[in-house]
């Protein structure tokens, strides 16, 4: 949920007026239960778009770009089910994330914690750095028995992992991306090629083969530059 709506959704806020994803309720594994309402208004210059004239509406905007801020930021969500406040479980994994991260990484860093009612307990950590040429995102739940610190550290390990492959955009983001590369254009550097993305890829060139993309080494482009 943190991912999407931090990492994903302001890729695509230049294609709309409006643009959220609303927390109505929150859900955790096992259990689940959640509700989210994503409320959009796009930009276009009619109702019932010709497909030929989406993709002219698209190129408007020009290539995507994988950085998003002028000076280097992490940030993050720590989150917690309400019934686990007592044991301070968003606040450690927080201070954890911030401990771990103020070590390895010279860059300005807030998380934010966060409890919410759900039907089952829970946790989880995301976390996402964004700079001029990049952004890049790294997640972890709780679960039984987990410490929170655990947790965290987890969190950390991968966007440390993503940070030292000098990728644009990281593994899990790049599965997102895939048509927008191929209907807006651009270029970008992912830190792993996963079966996830090939098989984006893959299944994007068969359904859009007038505006194809292709993998190189760890490049995703369209071919359409």
């Amino acid at each position: 949920l943190e991912f999407t709506r931090h990492l994903y959704l302001p890729f695509l806020r230049p294609l709309a007026y409006k643009l959220e994803l609303k927390v109505v309720r929150r859900g955790f594994y096992p259990v689940g239960d959640g509700e989210v309402r994503l409320l959009c208004h796009p930009k276009q210059p009619r109702e019932g778009l010709a497909w030929e004239e989406f993709l002219e509406h698209l190129q408007t905007y020009g290539p995507l770009e994988p950085g998003s801020e002028k000076v280097p930021s992490i940030a993050g969500i720590s989150i917690a089910s309400s019934s686990l406040k007592e044991r301070k479980v968003a606040e450690r994994q927080a201070q954890k994330a911030q401990s771990l991260l103020d070590k390895h990484l010279n860059i300005s860093t807030h998380i934010e914690t966060l409890y919410q009612p759900s039907s089952s307990p829970g946790s989880a950590i995301t976390l996402w750095l964004k700079d001029p040429q990049r952004t890049l995102g790294a997640d972890a739940q709780g679960a039984r028995g987990k410490p929170a610190e655990k947790v965290a550290e987890g969190a950390v390990n991968i966007l440390l992992k993503e940070y030292a492959s000098e990728a644009q955009v990281d593994r899990h983001l790049a599965d997102h991306l895939v048509p927008w590369i191929g209907l807006m254009g651009g270029e970008i550097r992912v830190s792993r090629i996963t079966q996830h993305l090939e098989t984006g890829v893959w299944l994007y060139n068969l359904m859009i083969p007038e505006k194809p993309v292709k993998l190189k080494g760890n490049i995703l482009s369209s071919l359409t530059l």
